[in-house]
């Protein structure tokens, strides 16, 4: 029970510590844009900018589902093909192995000539 009081203590006390650090940076990097952009203005101008781009990448985020999905379809029916060639390779393989079993068997004698 002392083990199991220990490690709940200390995932509340490392989460209030991961979640103060990221307050403290977060307003860290806030006040860097602000300074770095000149002035709220400037900062509203950009930030309207970024949003265009924001759906861009909406657009090319979609794109890249559809294609991971037509990838996934792809891959199922090559998978599919495989699985049919193994089939026909083991129906061939067997049908040898058959058609051998009634053969007489040949011993390899190694030639001792030099």
């Amino acid at each position: 029970m002392l083990v199991a009081c220990g490690w709940s203590t200390a995932l509340i006390v490392g989460t209030a510590f991961v979640g103060a650090a990221s307050v403290v940076v977060s307003g860290w990097l806030v006040s860097g844009v602000e300074e770095a952009n000149g002035s709220r203005q400037t900062a509203v101008e950009r930030s309207s900018m970024g949003d265009y781009f924001g759906g861009v990448s909406a657009v090319f985020s979609g794109l890249a589902l559809i294609l991971l999905v037509i990838t996934l379809l792809l891959q199922q029916r090559e998978l599919r093909m495989q699985r049919h060639e193994l089939s026909l390779q083991r129906e061939e393989l067997t049908a040898s192995a058959t058609s051998c079993a009634g053969a007489p068997r040949r011993t390899y004698v190694p030639c001792m000539c030099s």
